[in-house]
């Protein structure tokens, strides 16, 4: 049933999105593009605004630490 459900609702998406005009589909593909590409630069002004921007101590404790490790043992 569920398996009907999911073709179902996406076969009215993509039959409502078909239907659309070309000059339409294309605002809304600009549109969210736009969206995609500002939302990064919108969200650091916003989180700096907000004071969520880590301090120095903060970034150092979340920073991966990686070691090299030679295996002289490993088959070549």
């Amino acid at each position: 049933m569920s398996l009907f459900k999911n073709f179902f609702f996406s076969y009215t998406k993509t039959r409502a999105y078909k239907n659309l005009s070309p000059r339409t589909k294309i605002g809304l593909g600009v549109a969210l593009m736009t969206w995609g590409l500002a939302g990064p630069y919108v969200s650091d002004m916003i989180g700096e605004k907000l004071g969520l921007k880590p301090n120095e101590a903060e970034i150092e404790k979340i920073k991966t630490r990686i070691s090299v490790v030679d295996r002289e043992d490993v088959k070549k």
